[in-house]
């Protein structure tokens, strides 16, 4: 190596002037000191090392002769044989790859650094574009759905979140060697880089279970899972932490079926560190498109398209227990409810409400304004000293007034049939047993801005904001564009005059306003005693 060094070629710091060396003539150098054939080999290997990091001049190599390509590349080429032809020399700390708890952060971030711009720079310029993987991983994904959303869980790289990085997966993770049987570790350990034959699938079965209990506590008497997809392998440059390199993924998807224990048990982890948990709608999962930032990390899913990767997770069955699901019930149980605590429920069918009395004191109905709020899904700041809120309606009760208030409303609206009973879990947990569609709030939470004239088509429906003991309920808005015969229409009610020459009416409005729904309305329009009215309050646009 030191000879080798000696006879490099050379180029001017300044300016275009360089020396050429024959390869011919480097091999003899070596041979002074080494049979020809080792010489071959080791000028070989190092014209090898040279042009897999570019600093020989190809047109020269091909006459048979080593030129750098600048200055520059000459000190990397002299800087590599130097470290080479130096007993003890190293190019980085001692113990600067070993593995350990306590490496420092910035190390593990510089060997990330570097792995990634090696495997990144190998994959990028390889003849072919098809650059071996280095690294393999088998990994068990538990698809958890609750209603229209699926649980995702943060990465192990939580710092990777800096800069829009994806930091957001479904639970579940790779294949660890204590998964799998004894007689395998070592085969895995030298290199296990086929598919997902019978074994690993049974051992992901045990990653599967380690990964529920470790990211969100479940164990495994509180779930059933059942395999329903294995993905096409998938490459990339990743890997968690230091662990970088082009990467060959191989996933297994199961489909998580919990017990009412299992349920409680995703509530209660999802309570002690809400901050670890986040539930996203399919649409959230597969673009980059949540108001707070979250985004998705599921790339091995979306490899085979966008709409297969939809149809897949509309296809997952819904991890809730039986016992536990949201009741179903017909329009005939649909229930507005009171605007105040003295006022009366309206039950019934759309048209045909009958009024049903239940005398609540004012903490009793705050807290059911706070569950109709959440269970429909409108905007809510919960009081953090009373309650927090989780996903599908349920709400945490955190103080002792929220756990009295709470066992006082379930104890007067139980039995109370068409009305919606709170269902009440261990005494911490509570949810309005109630289908979302079906539950309303009383008009006098709404104002409505209505067309100032015929040539103005559009109409908002406004729910007011609450102020309650257990957090503030906010506003959220409806609106609708409208045609001209509804506006006028429209108009005629207000003027007192009826609906005019409207056909159906009926049909009309409440397909134009079905909408309004969403934000806890049941409709815009009554009749009242055969005369069509506006029963909210108008405001200005």
């Amino acid at each position: 190596m030191e000879r080798l060094l000696l006879a490099l070629p050379a180029n001017a710091e300044e300016g275009s002037t360089r020396v050429h060396v024959e390869e011919t003539d480097l091999i003899r150098v070596l041979e002074q000191d080494a049979p020809s054939d080792a010489a071959l080999a080791i000028v070989g290997l190092i014209r090898r090392l040279f042009q897999a990091t570019c600093l020989l001049d190809d047109g020269e190599l091909e006459k048979g002769r080593w030129a750098f390509v600048s200055f520059p590349a000459e000190l990397m080429a002299r800087s590599l044989l130097s470290t080479l032809s130096t007993p003890g020399q190293t190019l980085f700390p001692l113990h600067y790859w070993e593995q350990d708890a306590g490496k420092p952060e910035d190390e593990i971030e510089s060997q990330r650094r570097l792995l990634h711009f090696l495997e990144d720079g190998r994959q990028r310029f390889h003849p072919s574009r098809q650059a071996s993987p280095i690294r393999f991983v088998y990994v068990a994904w538990g698809v958890i759905r609750l209603g229209d959303r699926y649980l995702l869980v943060q990465r192990e790289d939580r710092d990777r979140s800096k800069g829009g990085v994806p930091h957001w997966v479904l639970t579940g993770g790779r294949l660890a060697l204590k998964d799998l049987p004894r007689e395998t570790r070592q085969k895995a350990l030298a290199g296990w880089s086929g598919g997902l034959d019978g074994q690993l699938l049974g051992a992901l079965e045990l990653t599967l279970a380690r990964e529920l209990e470790e990211e969100v506590g479940l164990l495994p008497e509180h779930y059933a899972a059942h395999r329903f997809q294995v993905l096409d392998s998938y490459r990339q440059v990743e890997g968690a932490r230091n662990s970088h390199a082009l990467t060959q993924y191989f996933f297994a998807l199961y489909s998580i079926l919990l017990e009412p224990g299992g349920e409680l048990a995703l509530m209660q982890t999802e309570q002690a560190a809400p901050e670890k948990m986040a539930w996203f709608t399919a649409d959230e999962l597969l673009n980059d498109n949540r108001p707070d930032g979250k985004r998705a990390y599921v790339n091995a899913l979306k490899a085979g398209g966008y709409e297969a990767a939809r149809v897949l997770l509309a296809g997952v069955p819904d991890s809730g227990s039986p016992s536990l699901r949201l009741p179903t019930a017909a329009e005939t149980c649909a229930v507005d409810l009171p605007g105040s605590y003295g006022s009366a429920f309206l039950v019934g069918k759309t048209g045909k409400e009958q009024p049903l009395r239940c005398d609540l004191l004012q903490e009793e109905w705050e807290l059911l304004m706070l569950l109709a709020w959440h269970a429909k899904d409108l905007p809510c700041q919960p009081s953090p000293e009373h309650v927090s809120l989780l996903h599908r309606g349920w709400i945490v009760l955190k103080s002792r007034l929220a756990q009295g208030v709470a066992d006082q409303l379930v104890r007067k609206l139980q039995g109370k049939a068409p009305l919606p009973t709170p269902r009440l879990l261990n005494g911490q947990f509570v949810r309005l047993d109630i289908d979302p569609r079906l539950l309303f709030l009383a008009r006098t939470f709404f104002r409505v801005e209505v067309p100032e004239g015929e040539a103005d088509s559009r109409l908002a429906i406004h729910l007011e904001a609450i102020d309650t003991t257990f957090g503030h309920l906010g506003k959220a808005t409806s609106v609708h564009e409208l045609s001209r015969s509804l506006v006028r229409a429209l108009l005629s009610i207000e003027q007192g005059d009826g609906p005019g020459q409207l056909s159906d009416p009926d049909r009309q409005f409440r397909d134009a306003f079905k909408s309004s729904q969403a934000i806890g309305l049941r409709k815009l329009v009554y009749v009242d005693k055969k005369e069509y009215r506006m029963g909210l309050r108008r405001t200005l646009a």
